[in-house]
């Protein structure tokens, strides 16, 4: 197999642990979710799961940093030093919105 069927493998697999992971933490929540929860629901082995996150920390920030990425983006473009008040504005914003996400979340439950 050549390197770029074996990164595109590790994509895919990347895929498969995401998706399976939002669906566990939805259920059980994050830290009642192990990565043998996850790997079970995506259908791989958890070497695998190591293959494309070093810990499931690791997949939470790579989960947020798609997630709010844009966000984050964003409020850099249009903060710096002179406009300390827009990133703080923009990370409240979060803030409430990761909040509001955690209710309904827990709502489904």
């Amino acid at each position: 197999m050549s390197l770029r069927g074996k990164q595109a493998n590790g994509l895919v697999t990347q895929q498969w642990v995401l998706r399976a992971a939002v669906a566990q933490f939805l259920e059980k929540g994050y830290t009642g979710t192990t990565t043998a929860d996850i790997t079970g629901a995506a259908g791989i082995a958890q070497s695998s799961f190591f293959h494309v996150f070093p810990s499931k920390e690791a997949l939470l920030l790579e989960l947020v940093r798609r997630m709010f990425g844009g966000q984050f983006d964003l409020a850099g473009q249009h903060s710096g030093a002179a406009d300390p008040v827009f990133l703080y504005a923009a990370e409240t914003a979060l803030s409430l919105s990761i909040a509001t996400a955690q209710r309904k979340a827990r709502s489904l439950t």
